[in-house]
């Protein structure tokens, strides 16, 4: 199995760190439910999309479904079609998984990493 990776964009370089990532043969697995963010629109499923190619995957199903909701608990969206999704990808090459939070301990994404470890 390769390596899984977790880059939240709000930290500071998000995007060289993914060029980084991807320049070694990672994906970008976007795990956020809406590809888009007002405020770093170089983030959006259409410009990582320009940037990254075909490195760059969006996988909606295993973002929070309470991500609007602050002070709610983390609930993946379909992690029974996400989580398998990913394993697969996770055979084949690095994954980064791409979100907004600033940190994991309260992410999404350490709950994904928590059932990757699982499986």
């Amino acid at each position: 199995m390769h390596k899984l990776f977790s880059v939240n964009y709000l930290n500071p370089g998000p995007l060289d760190l993914l060029q980084e990532r991807v320049n070694q043969g990672a994906i970008i697995l976007d795990i956020r439910r809406i590809a888009g963010s007002r405020y770093r629109p170089q983030f959006s499923a259409k410009r990582l999309r320009e940037r990254f190619g075909e490195a760059y995957l969006r996988a909606p199903e295993l973002g929070n479904s309470n991500y609007n909701q602050p002070g709610t608990p983390i609930v993946l969206l379909n992690p029974t079609q996400g989580i398998p999704r990913l394993l697969d990808l996770l055979e084949q090459t690095d994954v980064c998984l791409l979100c907004k939070c600033q940190q994991f301990a309260t992410c999404h994404s350490a709950l994904i990493v928590a059932e990757v470890q699982r499986a």
